[in-house]
């Protein structure tokens, strides 16, 4: 079954290409296959331009999602920094001298951990100040009583008395000691 080549009239007429690869489609079959070559051309373009779109779509995303991790990362950023002054300004209050020294390395969220040891070391030291005060008083009392035991003694000394002797037989009056002595002979 042979088929006459097509006219320019009919090719005309019915859409198909003058030429393909510098020939011309000699049968209605040639026609056949190079509109069929056309449509799966054009079926391939749009599955590539469906990839094309579908990637597009994924690098929109991605981009969307590195944004946020930069800004997520920019808030942990400030964050950070503002961590650090309060931490600064903890450890050199005012604009005073440094309470810790250089070398101490200082890092991110540490200003809570810091102020903590910072105001358990103040309750230490009013602590410490608090049984200093009581510790002196005691030691004052001790004096005192010190004082008044060397008193005393000196007081048993005038009166030509030992100091070792017993304290109670010195405490009765002189009508006791009368007594005492009565009794005794």
């Amino acid at each position: 079954m042979s088929e006459t080549p097509m006219t320019s009239e009919q090719r005309a007429a019915t859409g198909a290409p003058a030429a393909s690869h510098g020939r011309q489609p000699r049968t209605m079959l040639d026609l056949a296959r190079t509109a069929l070559s056309a449509r799966m051309a054009k079926d391939d373009l749009r599955l590539v331009l469906e990839n094309v779109v579908t990637y597009a779509a994924s690098l929109e995303a991605r981009v969307t999602e590195l944004e946020e991790r930069i800004e997520r990362r920019r808030m942990r950023l400030v964050a950070a920094e503002a961590d650090l002054l309060a931490v600064r300004g903890l450890l050199s209050p005012a604009g005073g001298p440094r309470q810790i020294p250089a070398e101490v390395e200082i890092h991110e969220r540490v200003a809570p951990a810091v102020e903590w040891l910072l105001n358990r070391v103040a309750e230490l030291e009013t602590e410490r100040h608090t049984t200093n005060a009581a510790l002196s008083e005691a030691a004052e009392a001790l004096r005192e009583q010190r004082d008044r035991i060397a008193d005393l003694e000196q007081l048993l000394a005038a009166k030509d008395r030992p100091v070792d002797e017993d304290p109670i037989r010195y405490a009765l009056t002189p009508k006791a000691e009368a007594s005492a002595a009565g009794e005794i002979r």
